[in-house]
Order: structure tokens, then sequence, then C-alpha cells
């Protein structure tokens, strides 16, 4: 698809659009100078002055030229209005699920798991989620990742179209936490690019603060989090950024003596604000006027079922076995089943990203829409080798009569070695739906 040839083509609708009201006016204009001059000849003829009625001719047919040139040059005028460019509300909530290699392998269900910094997207609780292994008053945790998009023209929110010959979306994400007995805190960095034909449409940053405590020996976990997105549109043309907050708060249940955790995560909408830097950019199809990022509200499960009998999903805070996994003699083999429901509030009188950039905008988030997420976790080797498979629903928010769209989810990850007390793993996984395809790869410590 030519990015260019559709924005010239979307320009050209508004442009003929505008020309045919022009026209309507003129002929308006046209048609009431006509009815006056009748008039005159009427009131001419009634007065007997036949013999005046070629200069009455001559001097009305005047007047109404030049009364139709006055039209076209008045500036509140039809003809001399100048051509405003449409503009347009965004709706900026993402489809697919963009995270880690771990979080998409499962697809995306990890509300109700809520392990690891990589978690804290989704809930702010797993932030004071201490590992397995865990006893000491301080504990810390990174993670890092990127992603491909194989092939060309991906379809970034399910609208059945994909901007330009090639088209692809770049992640790379950072997350960093500390915890201190039962406080945590951290930090989780996601860049997101969407290019088309190697030229940058949208660029995003999403930078999330969060804050978790743990009650009760760890059975109850409560956090929150600022989100501060920003998101550049049409980051090609030097574009026009915009910016704002978020809030989330979150929970996970993991009682002590029991297999599973039960978690939530509400994240507040807001609206962005435009940014002065370059005000007066416009592309083709129109101008931004708003950015919205809607409210979202996320609730998983998740069951655990080990090969040892004796091991624990859930130990008390600080009262893991305090060793790393190589120096232990247990089968470590489990299996991990887990689901997250996400609900996705409406923005009104909105138009879909990708469209906008495309030159072609699309209604988009009129309605409440959900999205269903399944997968499983499952240590095939013990302290080697772990697999995933997931899938999930995702909610098209463009209006085109689709609901969701499927994704089919999998992933491995491999334990490499120890450097000092530190085992580090490598993973990968791959996330594919009609026309989108995503491989990520991601580094961090194996718990």
């Amino acid at each position: 698809m030519d990015t260019t040839s559709q924005a010239t083509t979307a320009a050209h609708s508004a442009n003929t659009t505008q020309r045919m009201r022009l026209l309507l006016s003129g002929v308006c204009s046209w048609a009431t100078m006509a009815s006056v001059y009748r008039c005159l000849q009427a009131w001419s003829r009634r007065r007997g002055e036949r013999s005046r009625s070629p200069q009455l001719d001559l001097w009305a047919r005047a007047g109404l030229a030049a009364a139709v040139v006055a039209a076209g040059l008045l500036p509140g005028s039809a003809y001399g209005q100048a051509t405003d460019p449409p503009s347009y509300r965004l709706d900026t909530t993402r489809g697919p699920v963009a995270s880690s290699s771990r979080i998409v392998g499962v697809g995306g269900a990890f509300t109700g798991i809520a392990e690891g910094v990589d978690a804290a997207s989704l809930n702010s609780a797993a932030l004071a989620n201490r590992p397995e292994r865990s006893t000491s008053w301080f504990d810390y945790d990174f993670s890092l990742g990127f992603s491909l998009t194989p092939g060309s023209q991906v379809d970034l929110d399910g609208d059945g179209r994909a901007v330009g010959d090639s088209s692809d979306l770049n992640l790379v994400d950072f997350g960093l936490s500390l915890q201190f007995d039962t406080l945590a805190i951290g930090i989780l960095v996601k860049l997101i690019s969407y290019q088309a034909d190697e030229i940058d449409l949208v660029a995003q940053q999403d930078v999330k603060l969060g804050v978790a405590y743990a009650f009760g020996d760890g059975e109850l976990l409560v956090g929150t989090g600022i989100n501060v997105r920003s998101i550049n549109v049409g980051a090609g043309d030097g574009g026009q950024e915009w910016d704002g907050p978020s809030i989330d708060v979150s929970l996970l249940w993991r009682p002590e003596l029991l297999p599973f955790r039960v978690g939530a995560q509400v994240r507040f909408g807001t609206a962005m604000v435009r940014e002065d830097a370059n005000p007066a950019f416009v592309l083709a199809q129109g101008e931004v006027r708003a950015v919205n990022a809607p409210v979202e509200l996320a609730v998983g499960a998740s069951y655990f079922i080990a090969a040892d009998p004796e091991r624990r999903y859930n130990t008390s805070l600080r009262q893991g076995h305090g060793k790393v996994s190589d120096a232990l003699d247990s089968d470590l083999r489990y299996v991990l089943l887990t689901s997250d429901v996400v609900v996705t509030g409406a923005t009104r009188n909105a138009h879909n990203v990708e469209g906008f950039v495309a030159g072609a905008p699309r209604r988009a988030g009129g309605t409440v829409t959900a999205a269903w997420h399944v997968g499983v976790e499952s240590e095939l080797v013990s302290n080697l080798l772990r697999a995933r498979l997931g899938g999930y629903l995702e909610a098209r928010r463009v209006h085109d009569g689709h609901a969701t769209r499927p994704h089919g989810t999998g992933g491995m990850e491999l334990r490499l070695f120890r450097l000092w007390e530190w085992q580090l793993k490598v993973s990968i996984a791959a996330d594919i739906a009609a026309g989108y395809q995503n491989i990520l790869f991601g580094i961090g410590f194996w718990n």
C-alpha cells in the first residue's frame, strides 16, 4: 500500500468536497441576483419604459457579475474562505501484546502470575513478589528484551490494512526493580516504533515508575504506578508529540498453602497534552486535535502443578530455600496454567493511529472492548529448559464489523550458566496472527 498515494487521495477528496460546496454557494448567489434582475425588468415594463430596457439590461447584468465577483473576494464568503484541514482524536490502545518474551509466550496472560520486573506493566504488585530462592532483606531483578517483525506489511491494529509496501514494529524494553523487605520499587521502559517503507510513522515511549508493598508474609501484594506515555505522530516528518501520565492500582493474592494466585489491575485513562515544539505540524490527511489512552481493567488467575509434591507455588516472604537452582537436588519440573481478561473503555469520536498516519483514518474505540488471554508454561527439563504456549483474542478497536483477531503465541527459555551468584538465561517467543508476526528475544535472571 502506498502511503503517499493514500494521503494524496485523502487530500483530493477533501478538496473536491470543498469545491462542490463553493460551486453550490455560487449558484445560489447567481440565482438570487437573477431574481433581482427579473424584478427590475418587470418593474420597467409596468412603468412603460421600454426604450430604456436595453440600458437597464446592461446595468443589471453588470451588477449581477460584480456581485458574484464580490462574493468570491469577501473574506467571510464561501469562495474566499481558506480550506481548513480536518482534525482527529486518536485512540492509542494497542491490540497486540507488547511485552517481554516470557509474557508474550503465554499469550499475555500474566496479571495472575505477576513475577519479575517485566510483569509490572500488567500488575504493579509484581514488584514486591519475591523469587522462590529469596531469603535476604534486599533483592533485585532486571530484564532486557527486543523484538523483530519479519516479513512485510504489518497490520498493527487488526483493521485488515497495512501501511506501505513494507511496514514493521520495533520494541525494546528494559526493567529494574529493587526490593527492601516488604517494600519494592521499580522502573520499566518501553520504546516502540512503527515504520513503513523505512520511515518512522509513530514513535512511542512508555515509562512506568512503580511501588509495591507485601502484607501478611507476602499473601497479599498491592502496588501502584505512574505511567508516562509519549507518542510522536508522523515522526518521519518531524511529527507532533503528545504525552501524559496515567495511574494504575494493582493487587495480587497468593495464599501460602494453595497452588494458585489471583491478580487485578486498573489503569485509569488520560487525555494527552500536545507539546509546543511543532504546533503547526499538519499531515495531508489532517491534524491531530486530541490523543487519548482509555481506562483499562485486567483480571487474571494462575494455577501451579509441581513434579515435587513438597514444592510450593507461594512461599512466605523471605522464607525461600536460599539456594540458586543448580545447587538443588530436587525435581524442578512444573506446569503453570494462566488466564486473563482485559476490558478497555471507550474513546468517543476517535480514529485509529495506524489509519491516520496511512492517510485513511477509521473510526475506533467507540465501544467498550474485551480481550481474553490464555497460556501454559512448563519446565520440561529440570533446571535447564522451559517452554510456553498461549493465545489470545485481540479486541479490535476499529469499527469494521470484526470483534476480535485470534493470536497464537509460544516460546522457550534456556538457562545458560552461573556468573557469581547470578544464573543467566536467554529466551525467545513468537506472536502470530493475520497480518501480524512478531519475534522477541530476551535476557535476564533464571529464577
